[in-house]
């Protein structure tokens, strides 16, 4: 989808700045990480935005409990405030002007969290941002604290931060991809819902020995999409390694990077919107087939010893009233995996015969060599279709009993130690087909195996059970450092 198309849907952009705080007692914004203060001065105290009004007549209606997140920055008060007044100052000195800096969002109401403060800080009028004309104005009030909130938001950039660690409620640790700077971010809410290997378009502002978000693009991003982005910007920048700061304050580059995380985001919800093209091993698409044949009882035990003697066959195994036979593809000579394919499964049961497989051409060839073998003893009654994607339905026979987690647990984490001690030596698609010890030999490869393992932290952050790889083991079998 076009810019120009995406800009369309937010025509009406102009009415933002009509609906924002007017006076000095109007609610100021609330914009950054969703923390809101946790202490405020007395009420008849002078209010910190400079007015002369006593706080309960001025900003204290404002700043009520009710709207407090616990273990929340007091600074992030602090910053609503000056927000709130410098968009009425805007507003007074510059009248629409300000309205042209969501010229480089595709929806800026979308991502007001992130627009706001660009649009005051970074947005340049006459080359200087709004807070720079603010704090030079010698009408305006302003307390030594507020000149100095003012100056660290300043010295802040725009940056891909990722999450590397959280600690909910309170904090996360986080690092610029693109410039390597690395911050202990106190944020309540926002370290509530982030998992490690997020990647968020972020202003990270240190101030007294605190880094708080101040001001983040509302959708996140997973490792794949984020390094898109960041091998774009690289490329724009003309630079491999990491990238200084005062090159990422260039109006085009901060311009050039939110057009980029907008259409990484679009991407990203684009194929959300389709199910993904599954296919197996042959290449077919992926269709769950089931062949339902009758047979007379009489003739069962020659029909187990007709589908034991086909060929590539494994069986016959019991389980409850079934005997169960394998169709199994041997390996090719020389490859890593010598176990072969399971291409299809036979079901002998007391009414009947079930051939399952998973997909169309595979159904049709295993049932015409199923229908060969058995000479026409074979009834075939019915066929079924079921997706990928449709919910599982009530299971053959007994239930499975449930596992109790502290056994369920250590056999899961075995099953994927073993699992994912064959993936170091197998092709990998997402590796251009090299195994990870191959990729890990070369630059690119090295690059394509980050994204990989940060993707299987993503996953497991991101899924109901937190199941997932031991990354740090996989990291030390390849030699990557954590």
């Amino acid at each position: 989808i076009s810019r120009e198309v995406r800009r369309s849907a937010v025509a009406s952009g102009r009415a933002y700045f009509s609906a924002m705080p007017q006076h000095r007692d109007d609610p100021p914004l609330r914009l950054v990480g969703g923390d809101t203060p946790s202490t405020a001065p007395s009420r008849n105290a002078p209010c910190r935005c400079g007015s002369g009004r006593k706080y309960k007549h001025c900003h204290g209606h404002a700043d009520q409990p009710s709207s407090r997140a616990s273990g929340a920055s007091p600074f992030h008060d602090l910053d609503r405030h000056l927000l709130s007044r410098m968009v009425a100052y805007a507003r007074s000195r510059f009248g629409e002007t300000l309205v042209a800096a969501q010229d480089a969002f595709a929806d800026a109401e979308a991502a007001f969290q992130l627009f706001m403060p660009w649009s005051l800080y970074h947005f340049l009028i006459d080359g200087r941002p709004v807070a720079e004309w603010f704090a030079a104005d010698p009408e305006v009030r302003l307390t030594e604290a507020e000149r100095a909130w003012l100056a660290a938001q300043r010295a802040a950039w725009l940056g891909i931060w990722e999450v590397i660690d959280v600690i909910p409620g309170q904090q996360m640790t986080m690092t610029d991809l693109l410039t390597g700077e690395q911050r202990v971010v106190v944020e309540a809410s926002g370290s509530r819902n982030a998992v490690a290997r997020d990647a968020v378009l972020a202003r990270v502002v240190d101030y007294q020995g605190e880094s708080l978000l101040a001001g983040v693009h509302p959708q996140p991003l997973a490792p794949h999409d984020a390094a898109e982005v960041l091998r774009e910007m690289r490329g724009r920048l003309r630079r491999r390694g990491l990238i200084p700061v005062e090159r990422l304050r260039r109006d085009a580059i901060e311009r050039f990077l939110i057009a980029r995380w907008e259409d990484a985001v679009d991407l990203a919800f684009a194929r959300a919107a389709v199910p993904p093209q599954l296919s197996n091993t042959d290449g077919d698409e992926l269709v769950f087939t089931t062949d339902h044949f009758a047979f007379d009882a009489a003739s069962r035990a020659w029909l187990e010893a007709q589908l034991a003697a086909l060929e590539h066959v494994h069986g016959p195994e019991r389980d409850d009233n079934e005997t169960i036979y394998t169709f199994l593809r041997p390996a090719k000579p020389g490859a890593a995996d010598q176990r072969g394919t399971i291409i299809g499964t036979i079901r002998l049961t007391k009414s009947g015969l079930l051939l399952e497989t998973n997909s169309l051409k595979r159904a049709d060839r295993l049932r015409k060599q199923l229908e060969t073998a058995t000479s026409g003893r074979l009834r075939h009654r019915a066929r079924e279709h079921s997706s990928p994607f449709a919910p599982p339905g009530p299971s053959r026979g007994k239930h499975a009993p449930e596992v109790p987690p502290e056994i369920a647990g250590p056999i899961i984490q075995q099953y994927l130690k073993d699992y994912y001690t064959d993936w170091l030596d197998q092709p990998i698609p997402a590796l251009d087909g090299a195994t990870p010890r191959q990729a890990v030999l070369t630059r690119t490869g090295r690059q394509q195996l980050e994204v990989l393992l940060k993707s299987f932290e993503h996953n497991a952050g991101r899924s109901p059970g937190g199941t997932g790889p031991d990354v740090g083991w996989l990291r030390r079998e390849l030699g990557l450092g954590q």
